[in-house]
């Protein structure tokens, strides 16, 4: 991502990237400071998120950042598209991986019902960059080529 991208597109970016439908609060963190969309009100001391960009709030290549996104959830969520991401709504960290478990053991009480709440077929390795691209061009940010 350019330097100068706002902050309220990198969320899209990893929204999108992600396959979230931006059904939740969210917020990116580090150094003890905060920002997220004030549009409807936010915290004292957290910034509006429009009004940063990614080289003021992560100043070089491999700075650390948290995102939490769905605030109530715990998330760790690395951009290098190494794998895909979780499904929104699965609970965070820990629910997350109960879906993974449940997933890959046909004993598993909550088996029987990833195929529906996954929407069908989930590969949690497999990463369509391409299908990203397309997604992120269509909402006009720039791709990686």
């Amino acid at each position: 991502m350019p330097g100068d991208t706002p902050l309220d597109v990198l969320h899209d970016v990893i929204r999108i990237a992600f396959g979230w439908e931006h059904s939740h609060p969210h917020q990116f963190e580090a150094e003890g400071r905060q920002y997220t969309d004030t549009s409807h009100g936010a915290a004292p001391g957290v910034s509006d998120e429009r009004r940063a960009t990614l080289v003021e709030f992560a100043p070089r290549k491999g700075h650390r950042l948290r995102y939490p996104y769905d605030l109530g959830d715990a998330r760790v969520a690395c951009l290098a598209a190494e794998r895909a991401g979780p499904p929104e709504d699965s609970g965070g960290i820990p629910g997350y991986q109960n879906l993974l478990d449940a997933r890959s053991d046909p004993e598993h009480p909550e088996h029987d019902h990833c195929p529906d709440w996954l929407g069908g077929i989930y590969d949690p390795v497999a990463v369509d960059r391409d299908a990203i691209n397309i997604a992120l061009a269509k909402v006009g940010v720039p791709v990686a080529r």
